[in-house]
């Protein structure tokens, strides 16, 4: 009780902190909580668990996660899962991580059928090159699909329990779409932008679109498709445009192709509207551009400190702003498009495949990442979106680090 007295005090004054209290004391009040009454007690105790992946070769961090992940409480278990693979996504390939993945294998018989497919996905994320065997008939068909899918990304030579699910027509549907389409070709097909759309007179229309992630998926569109000598005349053509989302479309594709960059600025000065500003100033950070020749100040460090809490603004078109937080490489983005830890900001189904936002995201995701198909079923595309969320937990850390190591350097 004393100790829950002084840590409250400390927070009250904003130091009860990892980065100032230290291991020992810090993983005493994680213990306490976990042993807590209450569940949201014991859930932040998982989440603040995840948060240490300095410390992941730690045996207390492990005890902890395997007193979270036998947790009466689904909450719990499924925040323990999500602790779990991040710090194992974290640790090398060793006796460790394999320690780590026994605590995962053991939650693939959950209860509680979400748990046991996340557990699943993450097993064939965590280990790739394994073998995993298991009855999938006699589970949920949530679990099952996740099971397929684990048994043929570890070992796609041997492809029999998907062969047999496609094969037995009483078996749910979305469990034999998945088979079919593992077996089909190893690789989920993605949808490739046609180039007479890229290329017609209504691409400009597309531009000044009153959808945001319309026009995001124009401008990456343009910046892949189009020569140089046509995105600056289309640049030029956004930039003194009336129209404020020309305007703000010309702003994001400067920034995505490092075009016009003194004309930008000038129409950042020329700009009397806040909002269509503050995304012509996001244009220029990604040029990575000075604010004004005339001063000392730098646009990129400003807008980087300033640049993800924008997505909290309700006037501001949230997509772009994620698009330039990719474009910097800022995990923030990840974070929160994908939402690992939660559930996610966004449906996710209908912004990366009916809006076809995923144009977008591909660009700026690792190639390890794993695909998505606009041809699937919506089931099977909600299954699709949980692997690459799972993806992204278990490299969640080392892709802040790459983050960390390029800013640094930078």
């Amino acid at each position: 009780e004393v100790f829950l007295q002084i840590a409250e005090l400390l927070d009250a004054i904003r130091e009860w902190r990892y980065d100032s209290i230290g291991d020992d004391l810090w993983l005493q009040w994680l213990n306490i909580l976990a042993r807590d009454e209450g569940v949201e007690s014991r859930i932040l105790a998982a989440q603040h668990a995840a948060d240490l992946p300095d410390l992941a070769s730690d045996p207390r961090v492990a005890s902890l996660l395997e007193l979270l992940i036998g947790d009466p409480a689904q909450d719990v278990r499924y925040n323990g899962l999500v602790a779990i693979a991040e710090l194992a996504g974290f640790l090398d390939k060793g006796e460790l991580r394999q320690h780590y993945k026994s605590f995962v294998f053991a939650l693939t018989d959950d209860i509680a059928p979400v748990i046991a497919a996340q557990a699943w996905i993450i097993l064939g994320l965590l280990d790739p090159i394994g073998s995993f065997e298991a009855d999938w008939q006699n589970y949920h068909p949530l679990v099952a699909k996740a099971i397929l899918w684990s048994m043929l990304q570890t070992d796609p030579d041997y492809p029999n329990s998907a062969i047999e699910a496609l094969d037995d027509m009483s078996v749910d549907p979305s469990i034999r779409e998945i088979a079919k389409t593992l077996l089909q070709s190893g690789k989920i097909d993605e949808a490739s932008v046609p180039d007479n759309f890229v290329t017609s007179q209504t691409f400009y229309e597309t531009l000044v679109s009153n959808e945001s992630v319309i026009r995001d998926w124009a401008c990456v569109v343009a910046a892949d498709h189009f020569v140089p000598i046509d995105n600056e005349s289309l640049i030029k053509s956004l930039l003194t445009d009336f129209n404020d989302n020309a305007k703000m479309s010309g702003a994001i594709l400067a920034g995505l192709t490092g075009l016009h960059r003194d004309l930008l600025i000038k129409k950042i000065a020329d700009e009397d509207i806040w909002s269509v500003r503050q995304i012509m100033r996001l244009g220029q950070w990604m040029q990575g551009s000075a604010l004004s020749r005339k001063t000392s100040v730098h646009l990129n460090s400003d807008m980087t400190n300033q640049a993800a809490d924008l997505l909290i603004r309700g006037d501001l078109p949230r997509s772009t702003v994620l698009l330039a937080l990719l474009h910097q490489h800022d995990p923030t983005a990840l974070d929160y498009l994908l939402n690992p830890r939660g559930e996610p900001t966004v449906d996710l189904v209908e912004l990366l495949v009916e809006y076809r936002w995923w144009r977008v995201l591909k660009r700026y995701l690792p190639n390890d990442a794993p695909p998505l198909s606009f041809s699937m079923s919506s089931d099977l595309q909600s299954f699709q979106v949980d692997v690459l969320r799972n993806w992204y937990l278990v490299n969640h850390h080392r892709i802040i680090r790459e983050h960390s190591a390029t800013t640094n350097s930078d």
